[in-house]
Formats: C-alpha cells, structure tokens, sequence
C-alpha cells in the first residue's frame, strides 16, 4: 500500500499538467504568427528582398546600357577626329559631319530591336528575371529624343501591369559633338 501512495506522489510532481501544455501552445502559437507576420506582407523581409533583387536588375541593365553609351561617345570621338584630319582641297566640298544616334548604334549591334526593346540576354550576356517580356510588359526600352540639337536619351523599364519606369536620362549636345566635345553630357540617373 505504502508503494502505490509513494508511486501516486511522484507521478504528480513529473508529469506535464494540461495547463502548462496549454500555456506553451498559445506562446508557440504566437510566435509562429509574428514569424509569418514578418515574413509576408507588404513590408516583410520577402518583399524587400523582391524589392532589392528588382533594383539590383535594374543596375546591372543600366550599367550595361552606360558601358555601350561609353563606347558610343568614344566611337563618335575618334569618327570625327577621322574626319577632320581628312585633307580637303580648296575646291572640294566640305560634307556635313553625319553622326548616327545612340539608338541606331544599339540597333546595329543587335542589342534594341525596330520597337526599341532591348534585348538583355545579348546586352548582359544572360538572361535575367525581369526585362524579358515581349511587347510592352516586362521590357526594357531606350528612347531617344531630338530637341534644339540636343539628343535625350532615356533607359525606361516597363513591368508587368505596364507601369512605366525611367532608370536613366541624358540630354547630349549634338553640336558639341560634331565640333569634337563629348557632347556636354548632362547625366541624370534615376535611383
């Protein structure tokens, strides 16, 4: 009698009581609602991630893009040095400097097709996660426009729902160009 009173005694004082077990549900039930709170949602860690993975994109298509401009504006630089050094005669004609534009530089290397979509996987040497829509979604495109002799150029990324986004942005002088500057370049890139 005296060992089941004693086994009765000791098995109150080792065992889990509901109550505790019920205690530790509920904190094990909150702290999984704060984890999944923090990783989805609009300011969770799996949209920032998107956000910076998007953004990193973005510069790797926009680096791309100033490295070709570079090589474009080094291009004209040494054309019109060629050019000027050409010896003319008194009685011939002096031609007009011809220059092409940023755009038709592009299109001859096959990096922007007729739309002015760039194609990423030839211009980064991959094919990245965005930018490989078709269209007018999920592109990349460059544009340029022709103002009092200047040139404006712009990088534009269009998303999925169409939204458009301008990443880069320079006004070059066409006529500096063509008297051997580098085209007062006036760089503003979008962050």
């Amino acid at each position: 009698m005296e060992s089941i009173s004693k086994f009765k005694k000791n098995l109150g004082s080792r065992g889990i009581t509901l109550i505790a077990l019920v205690i530790t549900i509920i904190v094990l039930l909150i702290l999984a609602g704060v984890s999944i709170s923090t990783l989805t949602g609009e300011n969770s860690i799996l949209a920032k991630a998107n956000v910076a993975k998007e953004r990193t994109i973005h510069e790797t298509v926009k680096e791309a893009i100033l490295l070709k401009y570079t090589e474009y504006i080094q291009e004209l630089s040494i054309n019109n040095k060629q050019q000027k050094q050409k010896p003319t005669s008194r009685m011939a004609v002096v031609e007009p400097i011809s220059i092409k534009s940023f755009v038709e530089f592009l299109q001859e290397e096959k990096y922007v097709d007729e739309k002015l979509v760039i194609n990423i996987e030839r211009l980064v040497g991959n094919k990245l996660s965005l930018g490989n829509g078709t269209g007018t979604t999920d592109v990349y495109k460059i544009e340029q426009l022709e103002e009092n002799e200047k040139w404006i150029l712009k990088l534009k990324y269009m998303d999925e729902k169409a939204v458009e986004k301008i990443l880069w942005e320079e006004t070059l002088d066409v006529k500096s160009i063509i008297e051997g500057g580098d085209g007062d370049r006036d760089t503003d890139i979008a962050p």
